[in-house]
């Protein structure tokens, strides 16, 4: 991806985190995560560094996301 590329698809999230909406990356150096499908290597969005972490931990597993917001919910 160039910079330029990039550049466009942050500013058409906002210039904010794809998930959160967070204006400033969590990570120590404000340093923003482009996150990409490891299968595919597609760019998805430009992420802040608590979701993009939080996708890794959850290995991109929708049905284990399911599984937190259920909990929240109180329905498991």
């Amino acid at each position: 991806m160039t910079l330029d590329a990039w550049e466009t698809m942050f500013a058409a999230q906002g210039r904010c985190c794809a998930i959160c909406k967070a204006s400033i990356s969590s990570r120590s150096n404000r340093t923003w995560c482009t996150d990409h499908d490891h299968d595919t290597q597609r760019v998805r969005g430009i992420l802040c560094h608590f979701c993009n972490w939080m996708l890794g931990k959850m290995k991109d597993d929708p049905a284990k996301f399911q599984a937190f917001i259920d909990y929240l919910r109180g329905l498991t």
